[in-house]
C-alpha cells in the first residue's frame, strides 16, 4: 500500500516571470529570425515584417519578465502592466484569428490559438500567485491547492 504524498511547499512565485522571460526571448528570436517561412506557414497575407516585428518587440518583453522574477519582493504595479500586456497579447491572437480567419492555413489557426491559450495560461498563473501573495486567497484555498 502506498502512502500518498503531499506537496508541502510551493514553487516560487518568480518561476512563472523566468519561464515567460526565456518562452519570450526563445518566441521573439524565433519570429525574427524565420518570419518569412512562418508568414506562408500560417497562411495569412500579412508582410513578413509584422512577425518581425512582434518579434523584436518580445525581446523587451522578456526583459520586463525578468525584471519582474529578479525582484526581491513582488512589485503589484509591475504584476498588474504585466499581466496587462498578456490579456492584450490574447485580445491581439483572437483579432488575428477574426479579421484573417478566411486566408489562415490550418497551421496558422492551430498556432494562433495554441500560443493565445498559453499566454492565458500563464496569465492565469500569475493572477492567481499575485492572489496568493496578497491574502487574497484564504489559508484554506491555499492548503486545498497545494495539498492535492
Amino acid at each position: 500500500m502506498s502512502t500518498p504524498t503531499y506537496i508541502t511547499s510551493r514553487p516560487a512565485p518568480s518561476l512563472v516571470y523566468w519561464l515567460d522571460a526565456a518562452g519570450s526571448l526563445a518566441f521573439g528570436i524565433v519570429l525574427i529570425a524565420l518570419a518569412a517561412p512562418l508568414t506562408s506557414l500560417l497562411g495569412w497575407s500579412l508582410p513578413d515584417a509584422v512577425l518581425t516585428a512582434i518579434g523584436f518587440g518580445l525581446l523587451p518583453w522578456a526583459l520586463f519578465n525578468l525584471i519582474i522574477a529578479s525582484s526581491a519582493r513582488s512589485v503589484p504595479r509591475l504584476v498588474r502592466v504585466n499581466i496587462a500586456g498578456d490579456l492584450l497579447w490574447i485580445v491581439g491572437s483572437v483579432a488575428l484569428i477574426l479579421f484573417h480567419a478566411s486566408e489562415l492555413a490550418t497551421l496558422g489557426w492551430v498556432a494562433l490559438v495554441a500560443q493565445a491559450l498559453a499566454v492565458g495560461v500563464v496569465m492565469a498563473t500569475k493572477i492567481w500567485g499575485e492572489c496568493w501573495l496578497s491574502g487574497q486567497l484564504s489559508a484554506n484555498q491555499r492548503q486545498s491547492s497545494w495539498a492535492r
